[in-house]
């Protein structure tokens, strides 16, 4: 609930139920790598506005006192 950062979808609220207590949940928007992968060439520009946006992401992460780590970035 502290993370307030634009690239980071922002939590509204936390529970619990038994119907989906083991069930991973997933926000809508679709996954970024993807997204990516299904198309066939991406341009140089695009390409940088994602690194550049996902290295300020990670950047905001590790600069808590105790830094959050992201362990499924992939390439």
């Amino acid at each position: 609930r502290r993370l307030d950062h634009e690239n980071i979808v922002k939590l509204i609220d936390v529970y619990e139920t038994e119907i989906v207590r083991d069930a991973a949940v997933n926000v809508p928007g679709g996954n970024l790598y993807d997204k990516i992968r299904s198309q066939d060439k991406l341009h140089e520009s695009v390409v940088k506005t994602y690194v550049t946006d996902l290295v300020k992401v990670i950047k905001y992460l590790h600069s808590f006192k105790e830094p959050i780590l992201h362990r499924d970035i992939k390439p």
